[in-house]
């Protein structure tokens, strides 16, 4: 799964909706009715309506080959490190980031409250 793109938010953004924080997503129980019927849309559609003609069984070498594309966007574009950026092969990287979801939750919270206040200012009659 990958996160949200500009595109999607800004989807989201059009239909007066919000990003989902990731307690949402983890707790669908205290999600809203739209929100549950969205990503039950979504996960259908992209999850478990992708047929095996979309999925590509990847060698080692290949799967380095697309890793190593990120060095343009991530070095060479944003000014990552290098050893910051290489760190990223190992699943230790992506398995501590999980001890930051309730601050990424924190500013998706404040993300939403600017897209509503800005909605609400220009008159785009946003929930």
């Amino acid at each position: 799964m990958t996160t949200p793109t500009d595109h999607t938010i800004e989807l989201l953004r059009r239909q007066g909706r919000w990003l989902p924080t990731f307690r949402e997503l983890a707790n669908p129980k205290k999600s809203s009715p739209s929100f549950l019927r969205d990503l039950a849309s979504i996960v259908g559609r992209f999850v478990l309506g992708a047929s095996t003609d979309h999925l590509l069984e990847l060698t080692e070498r290949e799967r380095d080959r697309i890793f190593n594309l990120g060095y343009f966007t991530w070095v060479a574009q944003r000014g990552i490190s290098l050893s910051n950026f290489e760190a990223r092969r190992s699943q230790t990287f992506w398995l501590a980031l999980q001890f930051r979801l309730d601050e990424w939750d924190e500013m998706i919270v404040q993300f939403n409250r600017r897209v509503r206040t800005r909605a609400v200012q220009t008159g785009e009659g946003c929930a």
